[in-house]
Protein backbone atom coordinates (compact mmCIF):
# COMPACT_ATOMS: atom_id res chain seq x y z
CA UNK A 1 0.00 0.00 0.00
CA UNK A 2 3.14 2.39 0.20
CA UNK A 3 4.38 4.21 2.78
CA UNK A 4 1.30 6.31 4.35
CA UNK A 5 -1.05 3.14 4.38
CA UNK A 6 1.02 1.08 6.40
CA UNK A 7 2.37 3.28 8.95
CA UNK A 8 0.50 3.33 11.58
CA UNK A 9 1.76 4.79 15.06
CA UNK A 10 0.13 3.16 18.33
CA UNK A 11 2.15 2.98 21.79
CA UNK A 12 5.19 4.66 20.75
CA UNK A 13 5.38 1.48 18.22
CA UNK A 14 5.37 1.42 14.53
CA UNK A 15 2.78 -1.31 12.93
CA UNK A 16 4.36 -2.36 9.41
CA UNK A 17 2.01 -4.56 6.61
CA UNK A 18 -0.74 -5.26 4.85
CA UNK A 19 -2.80 -5.04 8.04
CA UNK A 20 -1.60 -2.45 10.04
CA UNK A 21 -4.69 0.23 10.14
CA UNK A 22 -6.94 -2.15 11.20
CA UNK A 23 -4.39 -3.16 14.12
CA UNK A 24 -4.80 -0.01 15.16
CA UNK A 25 -8.08 0.58 15.06
CA UNK A 26 -9.35 0.16 11.73
CA UNK A 27 -12.83 1.07 10.10
CA UNK A 28 -13.13 3.56 13.19
CA UNK A 29 -13.66 1.25 16.11
CA UNK A 30 -10.12 3.03 17.53
CA UNK A 31 -9.67 6.74 16.21
CA UNK A 32 -6.84 6.85 13.15
CA UNK A 33 -7.87 3.74 11.56
CA UNK A 34 -8.23 3.90 8.10
CA UNK A 35 -10.17 2.22 5.34
CA UNK A 36 -8.22 1.32 2.29
CA UNK A 37 -9.78 1.81 -1.37
CA UNK A 38 -7.62 -0.64 -3.14
CA UNK A 39 -9.54 0.01 -6.88
CA UNK A 40 -8.02 2.33 -9.16
CA UNK A 41 -10.54 4.17 -10.33
CA UNK A 42 -11.28 5.21 -14.01
CA UNK A 43 -11.26 8.77 -14.56
CA UNK A 44 -15.55 9.90 -15.18
CA UNK A 45 -16.03 10.64 -18.68
CA UNK A 46 -19.24 11.39 -18.48
CA UNK A 47 -21.47 12.67 -15.30
CA UNK A 48 -25.50 11.91 -14.76
CA UNK A 49 -26.09 15.34 -14.28
CA UNK A 50 -25.59 18.37 -16.26
CA UNK A 51 -22.15 19.80 -15.26
CA UNK A 52 -22.84 23.57 -13.53
CA UNK A 53 -20.07 25.90 -14.88
CA UNK A 54 -20.75 28.92 -12.89
CA UNK A 55 -22.75 29.59 -9.81
CA UNK A 56 -24.99 31.64 -11.63
CA UNK A 57 -27.37 28.79 -13.41
CA UNK A 58 -30.14 28.60 -11.45
CA UNK A 59 -32.12 29.96 -8.64
CA UNK A 60 -30.83 28.23 -6.09
CA UNK A 61 -27.32 28.62 -6.44
CA UNK A 62 -27.63 32.19 -6.72
CA UNK A 63 -29.54 32.27 -3.69
CA UNK A 64 -26.07 30.42 -2.04
CA UNK A 65 -23.89 33.19 -4.18
CA UNK A 66 -26.20 35.81 -2.17
CA UNK A 67 -25.94 34.51 1.04
CA UNK A 68 -22.15 33.83 0.51
CA UNK A 69 -21.57 37.29 0.10
CA UNK A 70 -23.55 38.01 3.56
CA UNK A 71 -20.83 36.00 5.10
CA UNK A 72 -17.75 37.76 3.36
CA UNK A 73 -18.88 41.46 4.27
CA UNK A 74 -19.35 40.75 7.74
CA UNK A 75 -15.99 39.08 8.20
CA UNK A 76 -14.60 41.90 5.98
CA UNK A 77 -16.29 44.89 8.17
CA UNK A 78 -15.56 43.00 11.55
CA UNK A 79 -11.58 42.76 10.35
CA UNK A 80 -10.82 45.17 8.21
CA UNK A 81 -7.63 46.73 10.05
CA UNK A 82 -6.55 43.63 11.59
CA UNK A 83 -6.38 42.52 8.03
CA UNK A 84 -4.70 45.11 6.74
CA UNK A 85 -2.00 45.14 9.27
CA UNK A 86 -1.22 41.48 9.43
CA UNK A 87 1.85 41.19 6.98
CA UNK A 88 3.23 45.08 7.25
CA UNK A 89 6.68 43.14 7.84
CA UNK A 90 7.68 46.99 8.68
CA UNK A 91 5.49 46.95 11.78
CA UNK A 92 6.90 43.26 14.06
CA UNK A 93 4.45 42.74 17.20
CA UNK A 94 6.24 44.03 19.94
CA UNK A 95 7.07 40.70 22.56
CA UNK A 96 7.06 40.59 26.18
CA UNK A 97 9.64 42.56 28.38
CA UNK A 98 11.96 40.55 30.51
CA UNK A 99 10.24 37.53 32.59
CA UNK A 100 11.13 34.89 34.62
CA UNK A 101 9.71 31.52 33.18
CA UNK A 102 8.05 29.06 35.03
CA UNK A 103 9.57 26.28 36.34
CA UNK A 104 8.34 23.50 34.51
CA UNK A 105 7.50 24.51 30.86
CA UNK A 106 7.58 23.48 27.45
CA UNK A 107 7.85 26.04 24.83
CA UNK A 108 7.34 25.18 21.58
CA UNK A 109 9.84 26.93 19.13
CA UNK A 110 8.79 27.39 16.07
CA UNK A 111 11.36 26.26 13.29
CA UNK A 112 12.52 28.73 10.82
CA UNK A 113 10.09 29.53 7.98
CA UNK A 114 7.02 28.07 9.64
CA UNK A 115 3.98 28.68 8.10
CA UNK A 116 0.98 28.47 9.56
CA UNK A 117 -0.54 24.74 9.44
CA UNK A 118 3.16 23.61 10.25
CA UNK A 119 2.82 26.04 13.20
CA UNK A 120 -0.65 24.59 14.25
CA UNK A 121 0.97 21.16 14.12
CA UNK A 122 4.00 22.37 16.14
CA UNK A 123 1.61 24.08 18.91
CA UNK A 124 -0.47 21.06 19.10
CA UNK A 125 2.04 18.51 19.74
CA UNK A 126 3.70 20.65 22.08
CA UNK A 127 0.08 21.49 23.98
CA UNK A 128 -0.42 17.57 24.70
CA UNK A 129 3.27 17.03 25.59
CA UNK A 130 3.41 19.91 28.46
CA UNK A 131 -0.31 18.76 29.39
CA UNK A 132 0.62 15.21 29.84
CA UNK A 133 3.97 15.87 31.82
CA UNK A 134 2.14 18.35 34.05
CA UNK A 135 4.23 21.46 32.90
CA UNK A 136 2.90 25.06 31.20
CA UNK A 137 2.70 25.35 27.47
CA UNK A 138 5.36 28.46 26.51
CA UNK A 139 5.38 29.93 22.74
CA UNK A 140 7.88 31.47 20.76
CA UNK A 141 6.75 31.89 16.71
CA UNK A 142 9.26 34.75 16.32
CA UNK A 143 11.28 32.73 13.99
CA UNK A 144 8.01 31.75 11.95
CA UNK A 145 7.08 32.85 8.41
CA UNK A 146 3.28 33.79 9.91
CA UNK A 147 5.05 35.33 13.49
CA UNK A 148 2.59 38.69 13.04
CA UNK A 149 -0.42 36.76 12.74
CA UNK A 150 -0.02 34.03 15.89
CA UNK A 151 1.13 37.07 17.70
CA UNK A 152 -1.86 39.57 16.63
CA UNK A 153 -4.76 36.43 16.26
CA UNK A 154 -4.31 33.30 19.10
CA UNK A 155 -3.14 36.19 22.02
CA UNK A 156 -5.68 34.30 24.45
CA UNK A 157 -4.39 31.16 23.84
CA UNK A 158 -1.30 30.46 25.01
CA UNK A 159 2.16 32.80 26.73
CA UNK A 160 4.30 33.92 24.27
CA UNK A 161 7.94 34.65 25.67
CA UNK A 162 10.72 36.66 24.69
CA UNK A 163 13.35 34.98 22.16
CA UNK A 164 15.96 36.40 24.39
CA UNK A 165 14.89 35.14 27.78
CA UNK A 166 14.11 32.02 25.82
CA UNK A 167 17.57 31.24 25.46
CA UNK A 168 18.83 31.81 28.29
CA UNK A 169 16.35 29.86 30.27
CA UNK A 170 15.60 26.81 28.44
CA UNK A 171 17.39 23.85 27.22
CA UNK A 172 16.43 23.52 22.99
CA UNK A 173 15.56 20.24 22.31
CA UNK A 174 15.81 19.36 18.63
CA UNK A 175 13.75 16.44 17.58
CA UNK A 176 16.85 14.04 17.18
CA UNK A 177 17.79 14.61 20.86
CA UNK A 178 13.94 14.91 22.31
CA UNK A 179 11.94 12.50 20.22
CA UNK A 180 12.71 8.43 21.27
CA UNK A 181 11.12 7.25 17.69
CA UNK A 182 10.11 8.66 14.46
CA UNK A 183 8.40 6.21 11.67
CA UNK A 184 10.20 7.58 8.81
CA UNK A 185 13.63 9.54 8.43
CA UNK A 186 11.86 11.25 5.19
CA UNK A 187 12.19 15.28 6.55
CA UNK A 188 8.96 16.10 5.42
CA UNK A 189 5.42 15.48 6.99
CA UNK A 190 3.56 12.20 6.34
CA UNK A 191 1.51 10.86 8.42
CA UNK A 192 -2.00 12.73 8.81
CA UNK A 193 -1.81 11.63 12.94
CA UNK A 194 1.21 11.50 14.44
CA UNK A 195 4.79 10.23 13.19
CA UNK A 196 6.50 9.76 16.30
CA UNK A 197 6.96 9.52 19.97
CA UNK A 198 8.10 11.53 23.09
CA UNK A 199 8.69 9.74 26.24
CA UNK A 200 8.47 13.16 28.26
CA UNK A 201 10.07 11.63 31.36
CA UNK A 202 13.59 11.99 29.49
CA UNK A 203 13.56 15.14 28.65
CA UNK A 204 16.39 17.06 30.05
CA UNK A 205 15.34 20.24 31.58
CA UNK A 206 12.37 21.21 33.42
CA UNK A 207 12.46 23.88 30.82
CA UNK A 208 12.86 22.47 27.89
CA UNK A 209 12.41 23.93 24.04
CA UNK A 210 11.61 22.16 20.91
CA UNK A 211 11.85 22.78 17.74
CA UNK A 212 9.76 20.36 14.98
CA UNK A 213 7.89 20.28 11.77
CA UNK A 214 6.25 16.80 13.33
CA UNK A 215 3.06 15.58 14.95
CA UNK A 216 4.29 13.73 17.97
CA UNK A 217 2.67 12.20 20.75
CA UNK A 218 3.39 10.59 24.31
CA UNK A 219 5.42 7.33 25.06
CA UNK A 220 2.71 4.84 25.49
CA UNK A 221 -0.52 7.26 24.82
CA UNK A 222 -3.28 5.58 22.10
CA UNK A 223 -3.73 7.33 19.04
CA UNK A 224 -7.59 7.49 19.13
CA UNK A 225 -6.62 9.25 22.73
CA UNK A 226 -4.09 11.78 20.84
CA UNK A 227 -6.91 12.51 18.46
CA UNK A 228 -9.26 13.55 21.01
CA UNK A 229 -6.93 14.99 22.61
CA UNK A 230 -5.71 17.58 19.65
CA UNK A 231 -9.70 18.08 18.70
CA UNK A 232 -9.46 19.08 22.17
CA UNK A 233 -6.81 21.57 21.79
CA UNK A 234 -8.01 23.21 19.36
CA UNK A 235 -12.12 23.54 20.09
CA UNK A 236 -10.11 25.97 23.25
CA UNK A 237 -8.70 27.94 20.54
CA UNK A 238 -10.13 31.55 20.58
CA UNK A 239 -10.51 32.84 16.98
CA UNK A 240 -10.75 35.78 15.48
CA UNK A 241 -14.64 37.42 15.14
CA UNK A 242 -16.50 33.79 15.58
CA UNK A 243 -14.38 32.22 12.40
CA UNK A 244 -15.46 28.96 13.34
CA UNK A 245 -18.60 29.47 13.74
CA UNK A 246 -19.11 31.57 10.63
CA UNK A 247 -17.23 28.57 8.96
CA UNK A 248 -19.59 25.95 9.83
CA UNK A 249 -22.35 28.08 9.09
CA UNK A 250 -21.12 28.35 5.90
CA UNK A 251 -21.06 25.00 5.26
CA UNK A 252 -24.50 24.48 6.80
CA UNK A 253 -25.90 27.30 4.63
CA UNK A 254 -24.89 25.35 1.65
CA UNK A 255 -26.63 22.60 2.58
CA UNK A 256 -29.95 24.17 3.19
CA UNK A 257 -29.65 26.08 0.04
CA UNK A 258 -28.75 23.41 -2.67
CA UNK A 259 -30.52 20.66 -0.43
CA UNK A 260 -27.38 18.52 -0.07
CA UNK A 261 -27.54 15.82 2.52
CA UNK A 262 -23.51 15.83 2.23
CA UNK A 263 -20.39 18.82 1.46
CA UNK A 264 -17.34 17.15 0.37
CA UNK A 265 -14.27 19.60 1.47
CA UNK A 266 -11.16 19.09 -0.93
CA UNK A 267 -7.96 20.70 -0.85
CA UNK A 268 -5.48 20.05 -3.76
CA UNK A 269 -1.72 21.71 -2.94
CA UNK A 270 -0.55 21.77 -6.73
CA UNK A 271 2.39 24.37 -6.68
CA UNK A 272 5.24 24.53 -4.04
CA UNK A 273 4.93 20.76 -3.43
CA UNK A 274 5.75 19.79 -6.72
CA UNK A 275 8.94 20.95 -6.06
CA UNK A 276 9.76 19.96 -2.65
CA UNK A 277 12.66 17.34 -3.63
CA UNK A 278 11.72 15.51 -0.40
CA UNK A 279 8.62 15.01 -1.02
CA UNK A 280 9.74 13.67 -4.49
CA UNK A 281 11.42 11.23 -3.16
CA UNK A 282 9.11 9.82 -0.88
CA UNK A 283 6.60 9.59 -3.85
CA UNK A 284 4.25 12.22 -1.22
CA UNK A 285 2.71 14.28 -3.86
CA UNK A 286 -0.77 13.59 -4.95
CA UNK A 287 -1.15 13.47 -8.83
CA UNK A 288 -4.01 15.48 -10.49
CA UNK A 289 -5.23 12.71 -11.88
CA UNK A 290 -5.78 10.62 -8.77
CA UNK A 291 -8.10 13.76 -7.17
CA UNK A 292 -9.97 13.39 -10.13
CA UNK A 293 -10.77 10.07 -10.32
CA UNK A 294 -11.22 9.72 -6.59
CA UNK A 295 -13.89 13.24 -7.05
CA UNK A 296 -15.48 11.54 -9.38
CA UNK A 297 -16.21 7.92 -7.74
CA UNK A 298 -17.44 9.76 -4.51
CA UNK A 299 -19.77 11.41 -6.59
CA UNK A 300 -21.36 8.77 -7.70
CA UNK A 301 -20.88 7.02 -3.87
CA UNK A 302 -23.06 9.77 -2.15
CA UNK A 303 -25.68 10.47 -5.02
CA UNK A 304 -27.12 7.66 -3.85
CA UNK A 305 -28.53 9.03 -0.76
CA UNK A 306 -28.03 12.81 -2.11
CA UNK A 307 -30.15 14.61 -5.09
CA UNK A 308 -26.54 17.13 -5.08
CA UNK A 309 -23.29 16.68 -4.13
CA UNK A 310 -21.67 19.85 -3.63
CA UNK A 311 -17.98 19.96 -3.69
CA UNK A 312 -15.91 23.37 -1.52
CA UNK A 313 -12.85 23.19 -3.92
CA UNK A 314 -9.92 24.77 -1.87
CA UNK A 315 -6.40 25.14 -3.86
CA UNK A 316 -3.46 27.14 -4.54
CA UNK A 317 -3.79 26.69 -8.31
CA UNK A 318 -6.34 28.59 -9.99
CA UNK A 319 -5.93 26.52 -13.06
CA UNK A 320 -6.57 23.10 -11.54
CA UNK A 321 -9.73 24.78 -9.54
CA UNK A 322 -10.97 25.78 -13.06
CA UNK A 323 -10.09 22.19 -14.23
CA UNK A 324 -12.09 20.26 -11.47
CA UNK A 325 -15.01 22.49 -12.30
CA UNK A 326 -14.62 21.28 -15.98
CA UNK A 327 -15.21 17.80 -15.05
CA UNK A 328 -17.38 17.79 -12.34
CA UNK A 329 -20.47 19.20 -11.43
CA UNK A 330 -21.55 21.14 -8.34
CA UNK A 331 -18.54 22.70 -7.56
CA UNK A 332 -17.60 25.96 -5.34
CA UNK A 333 -14.50 27.43 -4.14
CA UNK A 334 -14.42 29.50 -0.63
CA UNK A 335 -15.41 33.31 -0.86
CA UNK A 336 -12.15 35.82 -0.29
CA UNK A 337 -12.86 37.09 3.63
CA UNK A 338 -9.39 38.61 4.01
CA UNK A 339 -6.96 40.59 2.83
CA UNK A 340 -4.36 38.83 5.02
CA UNK A 341 -2.88 35.70 3.43
CA UNK A 342 -2.77 33.46 6.66
CA UNK A 343 -6.64 35.20 7.94
CA UNK A 344 -8.25 33.50 4.44
CA UNK A 345 -5.72 30.27 5.09
CA UNK A 346 -7.57 29.83 8.77
CA UNK A 347 -10.75 30.25 7.43
CA UNK A 348 -10.73 28.17 4.69
CA UNK A 349 -8.86 25.17 6.76
CA UNK A 350 -11.81 25.56 9.10
CA UNK A 351 -14.50 25.37 6.02
CA UNK A 352 -13.10 22.29 5.48
CA UNK A 353 -13.22 21.21 8.71
CA UNK A 354 -16.64 21.92 8.96
CA UNK A 355 -17.60 19.76 5.83
CA UNK A 356 -18.45 15.66 6.12
CA UNK A 357 -15.47 14.23 4.65
CA UNK A 358 -11.69 15.66 3.10
CA UNK A 359 -10.51 14.82 0.26
CA UNK A 360 -6.84 16.07 0.78
CA UNK A 361 -3.11 16.28 -0.30
CA UNK A 362 -0.79 14.13 1.54
CA UNK A 363 2.09 15.41 3.06
CA UNK A 364 0.18 18.62 3.50
CA UNK A 365 -0.40 19.75 6.99
CA UNK A 366 -3.09 22.08 5.72
CA UNK A 367 -5.16 18.80 4.66
CA UNK A 368 -4.02 17.40 7.74
CA UNK A 369 -4.77 19.79 10.36
CA UNK A 370 -8.07 21.00 8.64
CA UNK A 371 -9.36 17.19 9.58
CA UNK A 372 -8.80 18.01 13.47
CA UNK A 373 -9.63 22.09 13.56
CA UNK A 374 -13.25 22.28 14.03
CA UNK A 375 -14.45 19.03 15.95
CA UNK A 376 -12.68 15.92 13.84
CA UNK A 377 -13.21 15.48 9.96
CA UNK A 378 -12.89 12.00 8.13
CA UNK A 379 -10.34 12.46 5.78
CA UNK A 380 -9.24 10.66 2.40
CA UNK A 381 -6.08 10.99 1.59
CA UNK A 382 -3.58 8.98 -1.70
CA UNK A 383 -0.24 7.57 -2.13
CA UNK A 384 0.58 5.97 -5.03
CA UNK A 385 -3.02 5.60 -6.29
CA UNK A 386 -4.20 4.16 -3.37
CA UNK A 387 -7.15 6.08 -1.37
CA UNK A 388 -7.33 5.42 2.60
CA UNK A 389 -9.88 7.34 4.47
CA UNK A 390 -8.54 8.11 8.00
CA UNK A 391 -11.22 8.10 10.62
CA UNK A 392 -10.70 11.23 12.71
CA UNK A 393 -14.18 12.64 12.68
CA UNK A 394 -15.96 8.87 14.40
CA UNK A 395 -13.69 9.00 17.25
Amino acid sequence: LGMVAVLVIAGGEAKGGAGAGAGAGGSGSQGGGWTSHRRRFALPLAMTEPMLLNQGENSKSKKLAASMNDERIVLRNAHSQEQISIEDKSHPPKGPGRAVLPDRAIVALFPVGTQLANGLRHLSTCSILAEKSGRELLVDPSKSICAAFFARFLPSCFRQVNHDDLSEQCSLQHEESAYDFLSQDVRTNWHPIVEGSCNISKLESNRTAISSIYAIKPLGMRDSEYIRAKIEFYGKLKWVGDMKEKARGYIENMRATLEAGKVIGVHIRYTDNLHDENKKKAGLNTQLKDFLKILGHTVQRYKKDNKVVPLLVCSDNINVQGLVKKFLPHVYFPPMISRGRYLQALFEMLLLGSCDLIIGSTSSTFSYEAAFINGGTDIMLCHEGVWQTWHIGSV
